[in-house]
Parts: structure tokens; C-alpha cells; sequence
């Protein structure tokens, strides 16, 4: 068993390219290769700098007064 099917993309690829998980999956790799996993957390770093620079900050000064 050197072989792996990801879940996110489908295709059967070797457990070289899926990431170590040895405390939650049965066979101490990630369901998803490490490429699908990459781009997830790629989106997911872009999508937190989004909303990071359209949140307001409150000073501290207005949080203690109110």
C-alpha cells in the first residue's frame, strides 16, 4: 500500500505526496495531497489578508472609555 487516493482532487498518488498525520489517520498521512493542501491553505492565508485589511481597528483609548 504505496498508494493513496486524495479527497479533494481524486487521483491516486503515491504517499511521498500526501503529508504525515500520524495521530488521526489510520495510516499516518493526510487525505489530501500535499499539492490540494498547499492551494488550500494558500486561498485560505489570501482570504484572512482580505479581511484583515478591510476590518477597522478600534484604538485601545475607545475600548476603555466605552
Amino acid at each position: 500500500m504505496n498508494e493513496k487516493t486524495c479527497k479533494k482532487c481524486g487521483q491516486t498518488k503515491s504517499l511521498d505526496l500526501f503529508y504525515k498525520d500520524k495521530y488521526s489517520k489510520k495510516d499516518g498521512h493526510m487525505s489530501v495531497c500535499k499539492e490540494c493542501d498547499n492551494s488550500y491553505q494558500k486561498a485560505w492565508r489570501a482570504k484572512i489578508k482580505a479581511l484583515k485589511e478591510t476590518t477597522v481597528e478600534t484604538p485601545a483609548e475607545e475600548l476603555v472609555e466605552a
